[in-house]
């Protein structure tokens, strides 16, 4: 049941990787339009925060998953009302 336990943790903390990958192509993707249109930066700006903090915001309900996971000693698969106390969208996953 440890190996269920692992894998079960080591998916949930791959959303960090996907958060990274987006906010890093959201990032140069800004900088780029910036250099085009120096005065739009600060609407530029205000876009790109808000996505970088909704891509994070994924990424931390990742590791809160993970998180549930290893706590509750079983996968959300098997024992979901652990997962969707911690998070309740968790219902959605399963």
């Amino acid at each position: 049941m440890s190996s269920l336990i692992a894998i079960g943790a080591a998916v949930a903390v791959f959303t960090g990787i996907g958060a990274g990958i987006g906010i890093g192509l959201a990032t140069g993707k800004a900088a780029e339009s910036i250099a085009r249109q120096p005065e739009a930066e600060s609407k530029i700006r205000s876009t790109l925060l808000l996505g970088c903090a909704l891509a994070e915001a994924t990424a931390i309900y990742g590791f809160v998953e993970a998180d549930a996971d290893i706590k509750s000693g079983y996968n959300h698969r098997y024992n979901h009302k652990s997962a969707c106390s911690v998070f309740p969208a968790a219902a959605f996953l399963i």
